[in-house]
């Protein structure tokens, strides 16, 4: 769902460890649309289709999904499900 667009490095493997996660410069350009979380300002989540061709930024390990992370996506934050970031990668 998600295919590099800048940086020689590969940062996204397939382990468990979360804490080794992509330095925030990485960006990714998604293959197809996907399920994302938002919440608003007043913390109130809803649910979210990232649309194919958005461009988004792992920021780390998401605060909501304990198998997911966190990205930026046009400067809004999201949490997305680790396979759904790595289906593709």
């Amino acid at each position: 769902m998600t295919t590099p667009v800048v940086s020689p490095r590969v940062i996204l493997p397939a382990a468990t460890n979360l804490a080794s996660l992509a330095p925030a410069s990485r960006r990714y350009c998604t293959t197809t649309s996907f399920a994302a979380i938002h919440c608003d300002e007043v913390e109130k989540a809803r649910i979210v289709l990232l649309p194919k061709g958005a461009m988004l930024r792992v920021i780390g390990p998401s605060a909501l999904l304990p198998k997911g992370f966190e990205v930026n996506v046009e400067h809004r934050i999201y949490h997305v499900f680790e396979t759904d970031l790595l289906s593709s990668t």
